[in-house]
Order: structure tokens, then sequence, then C-alpha cells
């Protein structure tokens, strides 16, 4: 996060920083961040740092490896602020939030 931060404001905008677990990690709200739980109540005490654009927990809960590893196979929620949450796998997740970032950038060039 910190290196994100220093690159957005030093130079240039960040498209996007994706978080797998990161629990523990504050966010800069000037950066998109998407986090990614292995289970909701790590999604859930993530949030008080301060919760992503939109975050992604499995259900059921799955170890840490299996998120990181298979992500196909991790089934979970969607939720953004304000939106209903999306029943998906952890790799659409990654797929949707690097796409849109893609289209950001590519709308904005």
């Amino acid at each position: 996060m910190a290196l994100a931060t220093h690159w957005h404001r030093y130079q240039g905008p960040v498209l996007a920083l994706l978080i797998a677990d990161g629990w523990g990690v504050p966010r800069d709200p000037k950066v998109p961040t998407y986090r990614l739980s292995h289970d909701r109540t790590t999604h859930n005490t993530s949030r008080w740092l301060g919760a992503g654009d939109i975050d992604f927990y499995a259900d059921p809960a799955v170890p840490h490896l299996h998120l990181w590893q298979q992500p196909q196979s991790v089934v979970g929620w969607a939720i953004a602020p304000g939106k209903t949450k999306e029943r998906l796998s952890a790799a659409d997740f990654l797929c949707l939030r690097s796409r849109q970032a893609i289209d950001r950038y590519t709308a904005g060039s």
C-alpha cells in the first residue's frame, strides 16, 4: 500500500491495487483498492482500516493458499458500498476489477 500511495502521489495514477488477505493494511482512499479475503471474518475485521472500492470474501471460507493458488475454484461475494452483493468466483472478481481498471485507463488516453 505504501508503494502504491507513493507512486500515485509522485509518479502517476495507480489504476488498481488488489490486496489478497490484507488484514491490518490501511487503505489510501485516493488509490482504487480491491480487497480479497479468504473468509468473512477477515473481510469484516479489515474494514476498520478502510474498505476497498469493491471487496470480495470467500463463502464458504477457504485456506489462504487455496485463495491465492486456485482463485477460479473459490466462490464468494463481491460487495460494493450501496449495492447488492454479487456471488462470483475470486478469479472472476479479479478479472472484472482488472478489466474495469484497463477500461478507465483507455478511456482517459
